[in-house]
């Protein structure tokens, strides 16, 4: 489809003539399902946004360990904040198809 079809926002643009074909047969410019779409990128920028924010934090915890003799709970709680961020990505990529890592 993406011969047919690109995404201009949350408007659904045809780029062929079967392109919009479909667009009018599935009314793919409907107001709901723009509203839909304006949703899920506005989702995908806060999780974005989440996702930086819990790695500048994990950045943090990680520096305190070094300058501390961290307990085993304390590099747990790191640990499990890792996971979170992980878990975030993924899902995040799932959604969107891309791949994010710590950088």
């Amino acid at each position: 489809m993406w011969n047919h079809l690109r995404y201009d926002g949350t408007t659904v643009e045809a780029k062929s003539r079967s392109g919009e074909w479909t667009v009018e047969l599935l009314d793919l410019n409907d107001p709901q399902l723009k509203e839909v779409r304006k949703t899920i990128l506005k989702t995908i920028d806060a999780t974005i946004s989440e996702i930086l924010r819990a790695r500048k934090v994990l950045q943090q915890l990680k520096q305190v360990a070094t300058t501390i003799n961290a307990s085993s709970g304390f590099l747990e709680e790191i640990e499990d904040h890792r996971l979170s961020i992980e878990r975030m990505e993924t899902q995040l990529g799932m959604l969107t198809g891309k791949i994010y890592e710590e950088e």
